[in-house]
């Protein structure tokens, strides 16, 4: 509970800063300045998807030497926090975490992160199907996946996942959803 509450403070933080000023420009774990609007530039064709591990090689990436500790539990979200004008920070911090900690989460915010890439007007369309990519891959090999949100509720990540790849203008392969109401989505494996 003293977790969730810290991350909804963030949050709200993260809000106050945005609401028509410029961000802090936060500093991270090794005390380096984050950079704000930063192109991505994708070291090879499946840089954060899983099972790829170029982004651990690529000379951007500052989290490359991080352990998996509690701390990193942490911070992990603190970095997710960070306004969209930090997404390519995002994008390293989670396709990082994959290569470590290989399940639907980090693969589903590497999908996220290069959605706001895009979302901030930093992407082409090599991101954007790369950000497909990703959302792909979580209904592929994550399926049965889960996540918190920041309100305390489980999320499916296929249901999230699916939802994405048809807000990008992809077409999810292999699945198929089917609403009951505003809440209860439900996404199916459907033969190829």
């Amino acid at each position: 509970m003293k977790k969730l509450f810290l991350i909804l403070n963030i949050i709200i933080l993260v809000s106050l800063l945005g609401c028509g000023t410029t961000p802090v420009n936060p500093t991270y774990l090794s005390g380096k300045d984050l950079v704000p609007n930063q192109a991505l530039t994708l070291i090879g064709p499946d840089t954060g998807i899983y099972p790829d591990i170029t982004v651990l090689s690529d000379g951007d990436n500052k989290y490359t030497d991080f352990l998996i500790t509690g701390d990193w539990n942490t911070f992990k979200w603190d970095v997710q926090d960070l306004p969209i004008q930090y997404a390519h920070e995002k994008f390293y911090l989670w396709a990082t975490f994959l290569t470590k900690e290989a399940w639907g989460e980090p693969q589903y915010y590497v999908g996220k992160a290069l959605g706001e890439i895009c979302a901030n007007g930093l992407g082409d369309p090599v991101i954007t199907n790369q950000a497909i990519k990703a959302y792909q891959r979580v209904l592929d090999l994550f399926f049965h996946d889960l996540t918190l949100s920041v309100t305390g509720k489980i999320e499916k990540l296929n249901v999230l996942s699916f939802e994405a790849i048809v807000a990008l203008g992809g077409n999810p392969k292999g699945v198929q959803m089917i609403i009951v109401d505003y809440t209860n989505k439900y996404v199916f494996k459907t033969s190829e």
